[in-house]
């Protein structure tokens, strides 16, 4: 293999840009770009980050995938579950198409979903190919994991994600969070689901434990809206915590915001021997960059791996790629 031929499915904010930096990378030709939205159908995907690509784009996936025949299918489109994830895309799969997706509730489904992860896993054996979810999450997964291999003991571990959403739309940031509504339009959204609960968050209190030898029995969730002086929402926080026998274990803590200073950062802490107290500042693009830039990094893992469904810490650190993909395959 000297070229990795793809199709990026979902041209929003992250296809678009995943369909920038790829332009620019060596050994990968996009083959198809795909979006049911009729208003972008026909329109050349780089406009909606920047300059024309030439890369326009069309509205059945199925249909590219049976003319160009590529090698990965990379959806981004935003279904909210794992579940929903899969059934977007069991067609490609039919087709002998491997598939990458950036869903957080995809990336370790063995621990959370494992009848889910057998389907897929099935399915993926069934076509020889590979299913892999992946994104910015993973980064922090590795974040936190990595700071407990020098320990001896560790009675807690608490991570706090703190998020500025200055890179990311009034409207994207409204329907994702409900940050800038009204505290009373925040709670009308979260009941009606036009604002997205994300409880996957408490998916990652459980694999990470997973990997600890920690065998989680109770995990709480709480979700809620940081109010100004005017009642309008801020930022929309997320705490949820991991309990052994009434000891709480894990605990993160996910805060995304429009901070007037922009800060960016991960924090882990380790309540145990020795302590620690480590943290990752970022800029604000962070959460954009990260999401995307791994799907790009992470291509060659996908099409070599083994067929099944593949677990995102199961897989190597995806770095950067500066020279011919197929190197890396």
């Amino acid at each position: 293999m000297n070229e990795v031929k793809l199709v990026v499915s979902g041209i929003g904010n992250i296809g678009s840009n995943l369909v920038r930096l790829l332009s620019e990378k060596k050994g990968v030709k996009i083959v198809g770009v795909v979006d049911i939205d009729p208003k972008k159908i026909g329109t050349d995907a780089g406009l909606l980050t920047g300059d024309g690509l030439g890369q326009i784009i069309t509205g059945d996936l199925l249909d590219i995938c049976k003319k160009e025949k590529p090698d990965l299918v990379i959806s981004t489109t935003t279904p909210t579950t794992a579940q929903k994830s899969y059934e977007e895309v069991i067609p490609v799969l039919d087709l002998g198409i491997n598939v990458l997706t950036p869903n957080m509730g995809t990336c370790n489904l063995w621990v959370n979903e494992p009848k889910l992860a057998a389907t897929i896993d099935k399915k993926c054996k069934e076509n020889g190919v590979s299913y892999l979810g992946i994104g910015a999450t993973q980064v922090q997964d590795r974040f936190i994991l990595a700071n407990t291999e020098g320990c001896s003991k560790i009675d807690k571990i608490t991570f706090t994600h703190f998020a500025d959403m200055h890179a990311f739309s009034d409207a994207s940031v409204r329907h994702e969070w409900g940050v800038l509504l009204t505290e009373e339009e925040w709670y009308e959204g979260l009941e009606n689901g036009t604002i997205e609960k994300h409880e996957y968050f408490k998916d990652g209190i459980y694999y990470l434990a997973a990997h600890m030898g920690w065998e989680i029995d109770d995990v709480t969730y709480e979700q809620l809206p940081w109010v100004d002086e005017n009642k309008k929402v801020y930022a929309c926080v997320f705490k949820i915590q991991g309990f052994q026998e009434g000891i709480c274990k894990m605990e993160t803590n996910w805060i995304f915001i429009r901070d007037p200073e922009r800060k960016y950062y991960d924090r882990v802490t380790i309540e145990g021997v020795p302590y620690i107290d480590s943290m990752n500042t970022y800029t604000p693009d962070r959460g954009l960059v990260c999401t995307f830039a791994a799907l790009a990094n992470t291509i060659p893992f996908v099409i070599k791996a083994q067929p099944g469904y593949v677990s995102s810490l199961d897989v190597p650190a995806c770095t950067l790629i500066d020279d011919e993909y197929h190197k890396h395959i």
